[in-house]
């Protein structure tokens, strides 16, 4: 039986930290919870989490608590795509990058580069070594710093003959995670993991009943069912951009 496929996530837990090469004590655990900075942090408590006595969210109501001590166990990102579909974790919004990165805060006025993001057809997201870059002024001023990520644009599916709504190819834009103060709303221009393809798109946000449907600026683009058949996850509402394409003004 894969580790996955137990019923119970104290089972899933408790055989993923057994199998992990080098080897994972529950100690270890409560150590790195110490050293993230999330409490409770004891093997106790760990203990009691492997055994099914308590109830993940209620001991660790923060999803990003949460998504912080799945990495600690070893989980990769579709391992993490999949526990948060079968148990409810709550973790899917804070699933950036695609590498299983662990959430920190940002230095400053910077925050996390993660590569591009495709707005093409046909095109892919490209992820790489996230590396810190500065926000603009405006940014900094009204957002948490901790849930703004940046990405450069691949493709011209959001280019269109308004060039002050336009997102030129090349641009780098900053994305806000979705959190209990932010939710993707209709409209909005948004980043989504599509997990049938596993590549990053950044599309106009248009859900409806059962669906949701992302769409271009750009008319020639077809547009993007995304459902139970083809699930996505929203990852980043989009804030602004810094125009470097060749359509920057």
């Amino acid at each position: 039986m894969s580790t996955l496929n137990h019923p119970r996530l104290a089972d899933v837990l408790r055989e993923k930290r057994e199998d992990a090469n080098p080897p994972l004590s529950q100690t270890q655990v409560g150590l790195a919870l110490a050293e993230a900075g999330i409490r409770p942090n004891t093997q106790p408590q760990i203990s009691k989490l492997e055994k099914g006595y308590v109830n993940f969210r209620d001991v660790w109501p923060d999803p990003e608590h949460r998504l912080r001590i799945l990495q600690i166990y070893g989980f990769t990102h579709n391992e993490l795509s999949t526990l948060d579909e079968q148990h409810d974790l709550g973790i899917g919004p804070y699933l950036l990058p695609r590498g299983g990165m662990p959430t920190r805060a940002a230095e400053g006025n910077k925050v996390d580069h993660v590569g591009t993001v495709s707005a093409g057809t046909g095109g892919s997201g490209v992820l790489v070594q996230p590396k810190a870059i500065s926000v603009p002024d405006w940014i900094a001023a009204q957002f948490d710093l901790a849930f703004v990520f940046a990405a450069n644009v691949s493709g011209d599916s959001m280019t269109c003959e308004d060039v002050a709504k336009s997102i030129p190819e090349g641009s780098i834009v900053f994305f806000h995670r979705p959190n209990e103060k932010m939710q993707p709303k209709a409209t909005d221009i948004v980043y989504v993991h599509l997990q049938a393809e596993d590549v990053e798109v950044l599309k106009v946000f248009q859900p409806d009943r059962g669906h949701t449907v992302l769409t271009s600026y750009n008319r020639t683009a077809k547009p993007i069912l995304v459902d139970e058949a083809n699930p996505g996850i929203v990852q980043g509402i989009y804030l602004g951009l810094e125009a470097k394409g060749p359509r920057a003004r």
